[in-house]
């Protein structure tokens, strides 16, 4: 009689639908994120909350009310706390494209959180990108992302930075390559104390 009952429940657990999904890299990234910026916060005395991150991959979707995720890779609404990531330009399972992007999302999370000295837009952005080099740093040291992941994490911040012959007329508030580079560099060889946290 205990075989059978054995043999029925594993026949029930093989038909059953899977209701676990695999997580992605970029929910196993956010929690990193999450438990480290928590860590960082609890050492200096600060009260931490964690922002939701949120994969979209419909086009149309705003955030913020009124900015279409799929014209940019990544964002952070501070109205809602959510990290948004959009599939439109890559999977959130590329490690390389994810890491620095929810890193410096992340940054302006923290920056919702606690008064970290900034003042204008770019100033915002250019600690984000040290944040999530001062992250990736912690990341490497531990042996989770390879320097050459890290490597490739300055890379794409730096070819993020504004170029202002290609939109003109837009605000550059990101900073340009360089201005990125050295910011996300100041993060992966000082630390957060480095970049005004």
């Amino acid at each position: 009689m205990k075989r059978v009952l054995i043999a029925v429940a594993v026949a029930l657990a093989l038909l059953a639908p899977t209701v676990v999904r695999a997580q992605s890299n970029a929910e196993l990234i956010a929690a990193d994120l999450d438990a480290w910026w928590a860590a960082n916060f609890a050492e200096r005395g600060l009260s931490y909350s964690s922002p939701r991150l949120e994969i979209v991959d419909q086009p149309g979707t705003n955030f913020c009310g009124f900015i279409d995720v799929f014209e940019g890779p990544a964002g952070y609404c501070a109205t809602n706390r959510t990290v948004y990531l959009s599939t439109g330009f890559l999977s959130p399972d590329s490690i390389t494209g994810v890491l620095p992007l929810i890193s410096h999302e992340w940054g302006h999370h923290v920056q919702n959180l606690v008064d970290t000295g900034v003042s204008t837009p770019m100033e915002a952005e250019l600690q984000a990108d040290c944040f999530a080099g001062a992250f990736i740093q912690y990341a490497t040291e531990s042996d989770w992302i390879s320097p050459a992941v890290g490597a490739m994490a300055l890379q794409l911040t730096q070819s993020a930075g504004d170029v202002w012959w290609l939109v003109p007329a837009d605000e550059a508030i990101h900073g340009s390559q360089s201005d990125r580079a050295i910011a996300f560099m100041t993060g992966l060889h000082g630390g957060l104390s480095v970049c005004g946290f």
